[in-house]
């Protein structure tokens, strides 16, 4: 999807989760998941460490990384692999 498509995607789907305890978490999108509001980003395996996102992102946004390999099964800074 075009950038403005996802935004507007995401941004009706928080709506639509809104009043709920469910979280809206952007795939490989930390950019787009920030601008709409959402509450976390899921990042590829080849992705940049999560911990360079936690410099920027507010302190409850939720950050997981996918992991294809058993040496990369500790990233402290990801909320979830």
């Amino acid at each position: 999807l075009p950038d403005r498509d996802l935004l507007a995607l995401t941004e009706q789907i928080l709506n639509l989760a809104a009043g709920t305890t469910t979280r809206i978490l952007v795939s490989t999108r930390v950019d787009i998941a920030l601008a709409a509001g959402a509450h976390g980003a899921h990042l590829p395996s080849h992705a940049i460490n999560p911990e360079h996102w936690r410099r920027i992102v507010p302190t409850h946004f939720l950050l997981g990384q996918s992991v294809h390999a058993g040496d990369r099964l500790n990233i402290p800074s990801a909320d979830y692999l």
